[in-house]
């Protein structure tokens, strides 16, 4: 502080030339500090327990909001703005194909060999894809169902960054149908309350464990992975470990028998929703020209 007050004395002596200067200054950072107030430019969250959520399956959310973080606003695209950043409405359905796609697509290189996509290959590492999908659903559906970014104050759910989720508004026809084959299929505890089910890209062989010591949440425990290196928290699904099992054959229930041994999968039935008038939905890339 004493800093400062120096420094608008060192501002004074120059005259009304310095006084002026330093006003403005002084006028930027208090309106940098509300603005910061209002809508930081790293959004903030709200405080979650992580415990496995009690809700009513039969009524979930339809749609959901992503902030897109390196997309800027573009009017009939977007149906908000977080500080000129587009928010884009989805279906939580079609959301995901994004997030299996931005998450797992490099997966499809282990599809096949010389560029060509092996049939046999590509329905094992579909395995994959549908363990990501479900952990991914019951991952968005927790954010949303706990309010994560204050929607009523930020106007979005979720972003499109490894923060939350990444997401991209590219498709592929093998993904989409891995997540459509899981359509609804949430993760739940044994009594039927939804787990925030975490994930990252390799346990790097030290397997995984109760997410952040948080006991109630049982069906996190350390298990045996492969020995890709990658980042990761060590709670939840690994994404090259579940590649790596899905390419010895190993279907879709032994993952989430090994991943999530105490969880069990429910399909929730989405409540009828209205998109925002003048919003696109379908997950088109603005960017992208027409051909």
């Amino acid at each position: 502080m004493k800093r400062v007050r120096r420094w608008f004395g060192q501002l004074g002596q120059l005259g009304p030339i310095g006084i002026v200067i330093g006003m403005l200054i002084a006028a930027a950072a208090v309106g940098f500090y509300l603005r910061e107030r209002r809508r930081p430019m790293r959004p903030r969250t709200r405080r979650i327990a992580f415990a496995p959520l009690a809700f009513d399956r039969r009524h979930a959310p339809a749609t959901i909001r992503v902030l897109r973080a390196k997309l800027a606003y573009q009017r009939g695209f977007c149906v908000d703005q977080y500080n000129g950043l587009c928010i884009q409405e989805l279906t939580l359905e079609r959301y995901l194909r994004g997030v299996v796609l931005a998450e797992e697509g490099v997966f499809l290189r282990f599809a096949g060999s010389n560029g060509r996509i092996d049939g046999a290959s590509l329905a094992r590492v579909a395995e994959a894809w549908k363990l990501q999908a479900i952990a991914a659903r019951s991952y968005a559906l927790y954010a949303v169902l706990v309010d994560k970014y204050d929607r009523k104050r930020n106007g979005f759910d979720l972003t499109d960054t490894p923060r939350d989720q990444a997401y991209d508004d590219r498709r592929h026809p093998a993904v989409d149908r891995a997540v459509l084959s899981t359509a609804g299929r949430v993760l739940v505890d044994r009594r039927g309350r939804l787990l925030y089910a975490e994930y990252s890209a390799s346990c790097h062989s030290r397997g995984t464990r109760s997410l952040l010591g948080n006991r109630r949440i049982e069906c996190h425990r350390r298990c045996r992975d492969h020995a890709f290196a990658g980042s990761s928290h060590f709670r939840g699904m690994c994404q090259w470990g579940s590649l790596h099992f899905a390419l010895d054959g190993r279907p879709l229930a032994w993952l989430l028998a090994h991943y999530y041994p105490s969880a069990t999968t429910e399909r929730v039935v989405y409540r009828p929703s209205v998109p925002t008038p003048g919003a696109r939905t379908t997950g088109v890339d603005p960017r992208r020209k027409a051909r």
